[in-house]
């Protein structure tokens, strides 16, 4: 099987890396598949795994003769433009873009095309998807695979490279409290709302904005329990797999919305009401009962390791595309 990933490189904004050019370097480390990349800038940062630098000229018929491809993954719409603001957004603001980096003919071009999405949530309809002939969005997010539109639309969850979301032996003794990382943005209602209600009783570590490369993956092995919630749009997020295989409890909103008891068993993470009313009696637990917190952590972060990691997540990519297209190893 050979695929053409396709993507663009930002180099302000590739903290999250492993979700996206590290999966497709997953892929690769497969002997049965041979991946090659085309994007935007990628040549900058990934001169060995490109099948040749972007240029405006370059047509899908000059990529197929370089690289004979069976079928190309987009790695998320809003990755095929400079420059994307979707209809939808935290802030309001208008729907902008800029023309797409894509080759010329790619709408037209005969083939197996499908996107792999994590912000379709922010789509108003999957128009650009149908237009581009694409056959299949592979969704990220449990409550968007859910969404009717004119393209078929699957779950394909995150998962996680288990050699660096790992535990650090090193630490003997984990700071009890409850960490958080991420940003502020509005439509996490649920993690601003424990955020508030977990200062005034003191056992919250706020490291918001905290995200980026080392610092991150490090921060996830210094703590007992992390603090998660999904959103108004309902994510399923990338960060509960981090946070659980990484060795920390999952603190998170129940929910059936989201995909959480299809990704998880209930006794490896902890759920609190969505009206906020066991919030303080879990953290409480959390932070004072070390036995029972870290033993529900280890029921995660092996679940994790076992059933998400990227090496389970590739060969369900495989099946897939198989089965929606006759491609196999």
């Amino acid at each position: 099987m050979r695929i053409l990933w396709l993507y663009r490189y930002t180099p302000d904004y590739n903290f999250d890396h492993w979700l996206h050019m590290d999966f497709a370097e997953w892929i690769n480390s497969y002997s049965e598949i041979q991946t090659k990349c085309y994007g935007h800038r990628l040549h900058e940062v990934y001169p060995n795994f490109v099948v040749m630098p972007w240029e405006e000229t370059i047509t899908m018929k000059d990529i197929k003769k370089a690289f004979d491809f069976d079928v190309v993954i987009l790695n998320t719409k809003s990755r095929m433009f400079e420059e994307y603001l979707p209809p939808v957004n935290p802030d309001n603001l208008p729907h902008s873009h800029s023309p797409t980096w894509l080759p010329r003919d790619f709408k037209e071009y005969d083939c197996p095309k499908v996107v792999i999405e994590e912000d379709y949530h922010w789509e108003l309809n999957d128009d650009w998807y149908a237009e581009n002939g694409i056959d299949l969005i592979m969704q990220r997010h449990y409550s968007q695979s859910l969404r009717k539109g004119k393209v078929k639309s699957v779950w394909f969850p995150f998962s996680v490279d288990t050699s660096i979301f790992c535990p650090n032996e090193k630490i003997v003794k984990k700071d009890p409290r409850i960490c958080y990382m991420g940003g502020y943005t509005s439509c996490y209602i649920y993690r601003n709302k424990v955020k508030q209600l977990l200062r005034i009783y003191n056992c919250l570590v706020d490291f918001s904005n905290h995200h980026r490369e080392e610092r991150y993956i490090k921060s996830l092995q210094n703590f007992r329990a992390y603090l998660n919630g999904s959103s108004t749009v309902n994510h399923t997020s990338a960060k509960m797999f981090e946070i659980m295989s990484s060795g920390g409890l999952l603190f998170t909103n129940k929910s059936d919305k989201y995909g959480l008891k299809e990704l998880f068993p209930d006794d490896t993470y902890v759920a609190y009401k969505e009206d906020f009313s066991d919030v303080i009696q879990l953290a409480r637990k959390i932070v004072n009962d070390k036995q029972w917190a870290e033993t529900i952590a280890k029921k995660g972060m092996q679940h994790v390791q076992t059933n998400h990691n990227h090496e389970v997540r590739i060969k369900q990519l495989i099946d897939i595309l198989n089965k929606e297209f006759g491609v196999s190893i």
